[in-house]
């Protein structure tokens, strides 16, 4: 996780460092418009089945999640994997209802940008939202230990930080699929899928708000305390 949080600040001083963020690199000199893909085609690796897209929702004041409401965002980073990746006779919990232009994609989490273009919060989606096939959790974060950006061609600031992300926030992550789970969960009834004042699907199933310069803190007490207990990392 050092490593990751090493990438990950190499990259942001180095967006800094040109007074710009990880989003104007991505959209560059483009017109953000609500709804469309940046970029427009995704970046997916084919070696690897990761792939990631950056997009906006049109405006709602309805509650998209249950219980308090995040600050105000810019958009999301939606992250996947392909589900080849996934051991042969393992069962998905949902499945997409018919072909899509991502079919065969297992979300792993969103990472969501407030309107400074400061990561605010990771969560999971119900599908949907996402239209993947849903897996357990326990085989979506194998998934999540396979998301890497390789391909040369693709590894540009952008999928450099995004991959970083994935990594430096992983327990998060982790945590939350779990959370998905229980609510996905037969046992938690329908009601577990309705927003707190309409009779409609809740979009997003977890979320919890994340800092950068935490979760990084946070690891080298980690590191710390290993290399205290004489623990190798």
């Amino acid at each position: 996780m050092r490593s990751a949080a090493d990438e990950l600040l190499a990259v942001l001083d180095d967006t800094v460092s040109r007074g710009q963020h990880i989003i104007e690199l991505l959209i560059g000199e483009a017109t953000f418009t609500v709804g469309n893909h940046y970029p427009p085609d995704d970046v997916y690796d084919h070696a690897t089945g990761a792939g990631f897209f950056y997009h906006a929702h049109p405006a709602d004041p309805r509650p998209r999640v249950s219980g308090p409401q995040p600050l105000p965002e810019h958009g999301h980073f939606h992250l996947f994997v392909n589900r080849r990746a996934v051991p042969r006779g393992v069962k998905p919990l949902k499945r997409p209802g018919r072909p899509t232009k991502n079919w065969g994609l297992c979300h792993l989490a969103a990472i969501a940008m407030d309107v400074r273009g400061v990561p605010s919060r990771v969560f999971t989606t119900n599908q949907q939202l996402s239209q993947e096939w849903v897996y357990p959790a326990p085989v979506v974060i194998d998934l999540l230990d396979r998301f890497e950006i390789g391909d040369p061609c693709l590894r540009t600031p952008v999928s450099a930080w995004v991959t970083s992300m994935a990594v430096l926030f992983r327990p998060q992550i982790v945590f939350l699929l779990r959370g998905r789970d229980r609510i996905l969960a037969p046992e938690a009834g329908h009601c577990a899928f309705k927003s707190a004042d309409r009779d409609e699907p809740l979009e997003i199933t977890s979320h919890v708000e994340i800092d950068i310069d935490r979760q990084i803190a946070t690891v080298d007490r980690a590191l710390k305390y290993a290399k205290k207990r004489g623990v190798s990392n």
